[in-house]
C-alpha cells in the first residue's frame, strides 16, 4: 500500500490590510452639502466618528468625498457647501489648537498640497479648500513652520497659473502667511508684483484686499489709482476708504482725492463721494475746517496752490451732499457778521469760505445774499487786513514769541512802524498772507460792480495795496483783472495806471537838489557857520547834474544797462543829500511851528518839502519787479489794443532801464513787458527782438533763456521770420559806405562818435534767419529739458499759425515724438501738436518730412535711442495722418508719398529691408483715381520687379501694388477727400473732420507697436529681420532729398525763391 500524502499548511506572509471606507463618514459629510445650518450639528457627530473610525479609513472617506467634490464648477452650491464643512472640521479648535499638529489637519495638508492634476477646476478647489481652512482658524492661531512652508511653497506656485480664478485663490491663501513689515518676505513680494504686472483686473482687486496695510506698502497700492481697469480703480478707493485716514501722508491724501474726484469713472466718483469722503469727514468729528488742515501742503508756492485746489474740490462735493450751513456755523458766521473775523482768519478757513460763497454762486441759490456783505464793506475788511496783518490768527503766535523775546513794547514799535512788511515775517507766514489777499480778491470779482460806491471803495483799497504792499504776481494778476471790471475804457485805464507806476517810482526820480534849493541856500546865508556844509552841498548838487546828463546820453544811445547804473548812483546821490539837509529842514520847521516871522507862503513850502524829504527814497527791488508786473498785464489784456503815448513814454523812462537789470528777476519781468509793449507796438518789436537775442550770448540762466525763447516766438508770431531780417538795413548802410569811398574825402574824428558801442551792437545782432539756425541748434544739442521744450512749444506754434513750413523741423519733431527717451510731458505735448495739426489740414508738411525722418530712423547707430524705433510705426503714422479725408479738398499727400517710395526703391535696389518695408507700406496707401498717374505708378513698380535677386515678398508686394494701380484687384473702401460732400460751413466741416482726426492721431502710436493675431510664423521672422537690420545700418541713397529740400540751414527756410513768406497751406 502506498504511502498516504499529507496536506501541509503553509502560513500566510504579513501583507497590510486593505483601508475600507466608513459609510458613516461618507453619509455624514455628504450631508453638510445641503445648507449651513446643519454643520455645527454635523461637526459634533464627524468628530464623534473619528473616536471611533480608524484614521487611515477616516481620513480616505473623507477625502474621497472630496475629491468628488472637486469635479463640480466652481459656482456649484452643493460643493461650496461641503468644502466649507470641510474646512470647519479640520479647523476646529480641538484638533487646530494643539500644540502639535493634529494628524486630521496634517493629513489633509499632506494630501491637498501634493496633489498637482492638469485640470483647472481641481486646482482652484485645492486652493480654495486651503483658503477655507486657514480662514476658518481663529485669529491666534499658530501652524507648523513645516505646514507653512508647504501651503508658502505650493502657493506661490499657484499664484502663477495660467488661470486666473486658481491665481485668485491661491492670493487668498496666502494672505495670512504675510508679514507686511518685513521688505523682504516672499508673499509680500509676490503680491507686489502681481499687483503691477498681473493682466487680470480680478487678480488685482484681490491682491488690493489681502496685502497688508503699513507705511511701505501703501505707495503700491495708491499706483492701482491709475489702473486701467474701472473695477480695480473703485475697489482700491473702497478698501483704502476703510484705513484710517490720519495713518496716510498729507502727499497720500491729496493723491487720492486729486484722482478720484477727477476720476473720468462716474462709478469710481460715487465711491470717492459716497464712501471715502464721508468716512474721512466723520474722522474729524464733522470738523471740515480741521478737514482741510489736515491737506495743508504749504512749501512752496506750487503745494499751496495744490492744496487750494483740491480742497476747494472736495468742500463742492461736500456741500452738493450736506449743504452749508454747518459751515457757517463753523466759520461763525451770524445775521450781522458775514466775514470771518481776522483774530479767526487763516489759511484754511479762508478756503472754505471761497468754496461755500462759489458752491452758491453755481447753485444760483438766493442764499448767497445771506453770506455777502456790502462791497464797501468788504473793501473795509480788506483795508483792515491789509493795514494790520498781525491780527491774523498765525501772525499772533510769531508775534507772542517775538514779545518774549524782545520785548512786547518794542515789538509794538515795530508793528506800527511797518505793519505789513514783510521783514516782520517769515517766509511762511507771508506765503499765507499773499495767498488769504488771493483768495480775498477772487471773493470781490463775486460781486456785482454796479454799486458806484462800493466801486470806488474798491478802487482806492486796491490802488493802495499796488502801490504800498509787497505782492505776489499772482496778486497783481488778479487785481489788474479786477480793474478792467471797475474801469471798463480803456484809455481811462491806462491813464490811471501810468500815473499809479509814476506816483510809485516817483521818491526815486525826485531831484531834490532842485526843489530845495532856495530854502536851503536861505538857511545858509543866514548861518555862515555851516560854510564846510554848504561845500558839502553845493558839490552833491554838480555831481547830480553830471548823472543826469550821463544818464541822458546812455539811454539816447541805448545802453541800458548804463543808464541803469547812473540811475542808481543819481538815487544816491539824492538820498545824501537829503541826508544832508533834513536836520536844517527839521531845524526850520521847528521855526515855523514857534510862530516866527515868516510868511505863511514860507511856511507851508517849508512844511511841504519836510513831509517830502522824510519819506522812504529807495525803491526796492520787489517795487520795481511789481512795477514791471503792473505794466505787463495792464498791455496784456484783450481789450487793448493800441498804446497810448503815455504808456510808451513809460517804456522809454521805466522798463528799458531794466532790460539789463543785474538781478535775474528783475530783467525776466523787464524782457516779458518789453515784448508785451512790442506785440502792441511795433516801433519797439525790433530792439526788444535784440534784446531777447542777447540774453543768450551775455547770460547762463535757463529762466532768461527759457524767456527769451518764449518772447521771441511771439514777436515770430506776430510779424513773421521776414519782419527781423537786417539783411536789407545791411544792404543800405554798405551803398552810404560805398558811395562815400567813391569821393576823394577822410572821416573826421569826433569825440561824439559812438562807433564803439554801435560795434558791439552789430557784434551780437540777429535776424530771424540766425535765431532759426541757433534754436535748432539748441533743439539737438541741449540737456536742458526746460529750453527744449520752450524752443519744441515755439516751432510747434509757429508751424500751427502757417509761419513756419520747414520740412527739417517737423522730421525733427517726429523724431522727439517717437523717441523712447523723451519725457512724458513732451510726448504729450507732440502729441496734442499733431492732433490740431490734422485738425487745421496741415499735415502736408508731415509728408515732406516723412522720408528724411525714415532714413534718421533706419540709419540711427545702435547705441542711439533712436534704434529701439520700428520704422513702419513711423510710417504708419504719417500714413494714418495724410489720408485725404483729413486734407483739404483735392489734396492727397499719398499721391506724393507712393511716388518718393518707388523712387527710394529705384534709387536703393540692393537694400533688400529697406525695399521690403517700403513695398509693404505702398499697399495701404490711398491712391488718387487719376489714371494718368496710376500708370506712372504700375510702370515705375514694373521697372523695379525687373531687377534680379529681390525678395520674394518685395516681389509679391510690388506685383499687387501694380495690379492695384491697373484695376485689376478691387480696392477696399476708403474715404477720400475728392468725394467728400462740402459742407456749407466751412469752420464747421473742420471741426467734424477735426473730431475724426483726433482719435486716428491718439490711436497711431498703439497701432503701430501692436501686430495682428494672424501670421504668426511670418511676423515672428519679420521681427528676427527687424533684430539683423539693427546691427547692420544700410548706406541709403538719399539723393531725393536733394532735389526738394530745406537741409540746408545757411539759407532762410521760410522764403520763397521769390523772397516772399510762404503762405499757410
Amino acid at each position: 500500500m502506498a504511502p498516504r500524502k499529507r496536506k501541509v499548511v503553509v502560513a500566510p506572509a504579513n501583507s497590510p490590510e486593505k483601508v475600507k471606507y466608513s459609510t458613516a463618514v461618507i453619509q455624514t459629510v455628504l450631508s453638510a452639502q445641503q445648507s449651513e445650518t446643519t454643520h455645527a450639528k454635523l461637526v459634533k457627530q464627524l468628530k464623534q466618528l473619528y473616536s471611533t473610525v480608524q484614521h487611515d479609513s477616516f481620513m480616505k472617506s473623507f477625502v474621497q468625498v472630496i475629491k468628488r467634490q472637486m469635479e463640480h464648477e466652481e459656482t456649484n452650491p452643493y460643493a461650496n457647501n461641503m468644502l466649507k464643512f470641510c474646512a470647519k472640521f479640520v479647523a476646529d479648535p480641538e484638533y487646530s489648537e494643539q500644540a502639535v499638529t493634529h494628524p486630521i489637519m496634517a493629513s489633509i495638508f499632506d494630501w491637498l498640497l501634493s496633489t498637482i492634476s492638469s485640470a483647472q477646476l481641481v486646482r482652484f478647489r485645492i486652493c480654495q479648500l486651503v483658503n477655507l481652512i486657514l480662514n476658518a482658524l481663529g485669529s491666534d492661531a499658530a501652524l507648523d513652520d513645516t505646514v507653512c512652508d508647504k501651503i508658502l511653497r505650493y502657493m506661490l506656485e499657484r499664484i502663477r497659473d495660467v488661470s486666473q480664478h486658481v491665481r485668485v485663490q491661491a492670493v487668498l491663501a496666502l494672505q495670512r502667511l504675510q508679514d507686511p513689515n518685513s521688505p523682504e518676505d516672499p508673499v509680500v513680494r509676490a503680491y507686489v508684483y502681481h499687483l503691477d504686472k498681473d493682466p487680470s483686473p480680478k487678480v488685482r482687486q484681490t491682491i488690493i484686499s489681502a496685502l497688508g496695510r503699513n507705511y511701505r506698502l501703501i505707495p503700491y497700492v495708491l499706483e492701482r489709482l491709475w489702473d486701467v481697469d474701472e473695477r480695480v480703480r473703485r475697489h482700491t478707493y473702497m478698501q483704502m476708504s476703510s484705513y484710517p485716514v490720519r495713518h496716510y501722508k498729507v502727499e497720500q491724501r491729496l493723491k487720492f482725492l486729486e484722482q478720484g474726484l477727477t476720476d473720468h469713472s462716474d462709478g469710481v466718483r460715487k465711491v470717492m463721494r459716497n464712501v471715502m469722503i464721508p468716512q474721512w469727514i466723520e474722522s474729524y468729528q464733522r470738523d471740515y475746517v480741521g478737514f482741510v488742515e489736515a491737506l495743508k501742503l504749504d512749501a512752496d508756492d506750487k503745494e499751496m496752490e495744490r492744496f487750494r485746489k483740491t480742497s476747494k474740490l472736495v468742500l463742492m462735493e461736500i456741500f452738493k451732499k450736506n449743504g452749508v450751513k454747518h459751515m457757517a456755523q463753523l466759520l461763525n458766521f451770524g445775521e450781522e457778521s458775514k466775514t470771518v473775523p481776522l483774530s479767526e482768519l487763516t489759511i484754511e478757513r479762508a478756503i472754505c469760505w471761497q468754496a461755500m460763497l462759489e458752491h452758491l454762486q453755481q447753485s444760483d441759490s438766493d442764499e448767497q445774499e445771506d453770506y455777502m456783505i456790502e462791497l464797501s464793506k468788504f473793501c473795509e475788511y480788506i483795508k483792515a487786513l491789509v493795514e494790520n496783518p498781525t491780527a491774523l490768527a498765525f501772525m499772533k503766535a510769531n508775534a507772542t514769541v517775538t514779545a518774549s523775546a524782545i520785548g512786547s513794547n518794542q515789538v509794538a514799535a515795530v508793528a506800527a512802524s511797518s505793519p505789513s512788511q514783510p521783514e516782520t515775517m517769515d517766509k511762511l507766514q507771508q506765503l499765507y498772507l499773499q495767498y488769504i489777499l488771493q483768495i480775498l480778491l477772487e471773493i470781490v470779482l463775486m460781486y456785482d460792480f454796479g454799486d458806484e460806491f462800493g466801486r470806488d471803495s474798491l478802487k482806492q483799497v486796491l490802488s493802495h495795496m499796488l502801490c504800498q504792499e509787497t505782492l505776489f504776481e499772482m496778486n497783481v494778476r488778479l487785481i489788474m483783472e479786477t480793474f478792467e471790471k471797475i474801469i471798463t475804457d480803456v484809455e481811462s485805464r491806462l491813464t490811471f495806471f501810468v500815473e499809479l507806476v509814476s506816483s510809485v517810482l516817483e521818491p526815486s526820480r525826485q531831484d531834490v537838489s532842485i526843489s530845495s534849493r532856495q530854502l536851503i541856500d536861505t538857511y545858509l546865508e543866514k548861518h555862515p557857520e555851516l560854510t564846510t556844509l554848504k561845500i558839502q552841498i553845493s558839490a552833491l548838487r554838480v555831481k547830480i547834474l553830471e548823472l543826469k546828463e550821463q544818464e541822458s546820453a546812455l539811454s539816447a544811445q541805448r545802453d541800458y544797462a548804463g543808464a541803469q547804473r547812473m540811475n542808481d548812483e543819481l538815487n544816491m546821490c539824492n538820498e545824501k543829500y537829503a541826508n544832508l539837509v533834513k536836520p536844517l529842514i527839521q531845524e526850520m520847521s521847528l521855526t515855523c511851528n514857534s510862530g516866527s516871522s515868516i510868511g505863511d507862503d514860507t511856511t507851508n513850502t517849508t512844511l511841504l518839502f519836510r513831509d517830502s524829504m522824510l519819506k522812504p527814497r529807495r525803491v526796492t527791488q520787489a517795487t520795481v519787479e511789481k512795477c514791471l508786473q503792473i505794466c505787463f498785464y495792464l498791455v496784456n489784456s484783450p481789450s487793448v489794443r493800441v498804446l497810448t503815448p503815455p504808456v510808451c513814454d513809460l517804456y522809454r523812462t521805466f522798463i528799458s532801464r531794466h532790460v539789463q537789470s543785474g538781478q535775474l528777476s528783475t530783467r525776466n519781468w523787464a524782457l516779458r513787458t518789453s515784448t508785451a509793449f512790442s506785440m502792441l507796438y511795433d516801433g519797439l518789436s525790433k530792439e526788444t527782438f535784440q534784446l531777447l537775442y542777447q540774453q543768450f550770448l551775455n547770460t547762463a540762466s535757463s529762466r532768461l533763456w527759457k524767456t527769451a525763447i518764449e518772447c521771441v516766438f511771439e514777436l515770430l508770431d506776430k510779424y513773421g521770420f521776414e519782419y527781423f531780417d537786417l539783411e536789407s538795413e545791411d544792404a543800405i548802410n554798405t551803398s552810404k559806405d560805398d558811395s562815400r569811398t567813391q569821393k576823394s574825402s577822410r572821416q573826421l574824428f569826433s569825440r561824439q562818435n559812438s562807433s564803439y558801442h554801435d560795434d558791439l551792437m552789430q557784434s551780437s545782432s540777429c535776424n530771424g534767419n540766425e535765431f532759426y539756425k541757433m534754436s535748432v541748434h539748441f533743439m539737438d544739442t541741449c540737456n536742458d529739458s526746460v529750453i527744449c521744450s520752450a524752443i519744441i512749444e515755439g516751432f510747434c506754434r509757429l508751424i500751427l499759425r502757417g509761419k513756419c513750413t520747414s520740412a527739417d523741423i517737423m522730421s525733427k519733431l517726429l523724431l522727439r515724438f517717437f523717441n523712447p527717451t523723451t519725457e512724458p510731458e513732451m510726448q504729450q505735448m507732440l502729441g496734442i501738436f499733431f492732433q490740431r495739426l490734422i485738425a487745421k489740414r496741415r499735415q502736408e508738411l508731415m509728408q515732406k518730412a516723412l522720408l528724411s525722418t525714415l532714413f534718421m530712423v533706419l540709419e540711427a547707430p545702435n547705441e542711439s535711442p533712436l534704434a529701439e524705433v520700428r520704422p513702419e510705426t513711423v510710417i504708419k503714422f504719417v500714413v494714418d495722418s495724410t489720408q485725404p479725408v483729413f486734407c483739404s479738398p483735392g489734396v492727397n499727400p499719398h499721391n506724393t508719398i507712393a511716388v518718393t517710395f518707388l523712387r527710394v526703391m529705384r534709387d536703393n535696389i540692393t537694400l533688400k529691408d529697406l525695399l521690403k518695408l517700403l513695398s509693404k507700406e505702398l499697399l495701404g496707401l490711398d491712391i488718387k483715381d487719376d489714371p494718368v498717374l496710376r500708370n506712372d505708378l504700375a510702370s515705375t513698380a514694373d521697372e523695379i520687379l525687373k531687377e534680379p535677386l529681390l525678395d520674394p515678398k518685395t516681389v509679391k508686394n510690388l506685383n499687387t501694388f501694380r495690379e492695384l494701380m491697373l484695376g485689376k484687384i478691387r480696392e477696399t473702401l476708403t474715404f477720400s477727400s475728392s468725394r467728400a460732400p462740402v459742407a456749407p460751413d466751412g469752420e464747421e466741416a473742420e471741426e467734424e473732420e477735426a473730431a475724426e482726426a483726433e482719435p486716428e492721431a491718439e490711436g497711431n502710436d498703439d497701432d503701430g507697436k501692436e501686430e495682428g493675431p494672424g501670421d504668426g510664423e511670418e511676423t515672428e521672422q519679420e521681427e528676427n529681420e527687424d533684430e539683423e537690420r539693427s546691427e547692420e545700418r544700410p548706406l541709403i541713397n538719399k539723393s531725393i532729398l536733394q532735389e526738394d529740400s530745406d537741409t540746408d540751414l545757411l539759407a532762410s527756410p521760410m522764403r520763397q525763391p521769390g523772397g516772399g513768406s510762404l503762405a499757410s497751406p
